[in-house]
């Protein structure tokens, strides 16, 4: 390839350097998440303003708003979700935790690799259901299984891709199993099963 043919940001062989190549795909990603969030406030926008006008043919709109809402917020954290360098993998592997206690760990290490967002942030992107900060903070804080809805919450809003949300998922169903087998084979309790 001559110079004079040669595309900017290129080296001699015609490959792109790992700095040029990085800074570009974060421009992209800073880009992509700029027309998301952009996206997301003429939703909420509309939302505020309770145009009427959307309200026509019996259809719910504005829960179809809300909904498109949420799934932006997530398109967001997904698109800020920014993988490791090359030749490391930090990212918790949810599928080794042997106990609750270890499956909290590594829910708790998946926010810290995530850039550690608030929980106030986490808990925004919940809507169905809609998980508050303070059970957040619980669920973190003990060693006991969290809730099915406090780990697809972080998972979401940490920017978790769907092999996140599978690891995960399959994780909890896997030690759920677990307490729930052993629950069983436990002598009743007084007082009965609570509903």
């Amino acid at each position: 390839m001559s110079t004079a043919q040669r595309v900017p940001g290129t080296s001699d062989d015609g490959s792109i350097p790992l700095a040029f190549s990085r800074s570009h795909a974060e421009a992209a990603v800073l880009a992509e998440v700029s027309a998301l969030q952009a996206k997301l406030r003429e939703l909420e926008d509309l939302l505020a303003a309770g145009d009427t006008s959307l309200e026509t043919g019996g259809r719910d709109f504005e829960g179809e708003m809300v909904a498109a809402a949420s799934a932006l917020r997530g398109q967001i954290a997904t698109a800020q979700a920014i993988s490791d360098a090359d030749g490391y993998d930090l990212r918790p592997d949810p599928l080794a935790a042997q106990t609750p206690a270890d499956f909290t760990a590594a829910l708790r290490k998946f926010r810290i690799w995530a850039g550690n967002p608030s929980l106030r942030k986490i808990s925004k992107h919940t809507s169905d259901p809609h998980v508050a900060p303070s059970t957040l903070c619980s669920a973190l804080r003990r060693d006991a299984l969290p809730t099915y809805a406090v780990v697809q919450a972080i998972i979401t809003a940490c920017g978790g891709s769907e092999e996140d949300q599978k690891r995960f998922t399959t994780s909890w169903r896997k030690l759920r199993f677990e307490e729930e087998k052993t629950h069983l084979h436990s002598p009743p309790q007084p007082g009965g099963c609570a509903a």
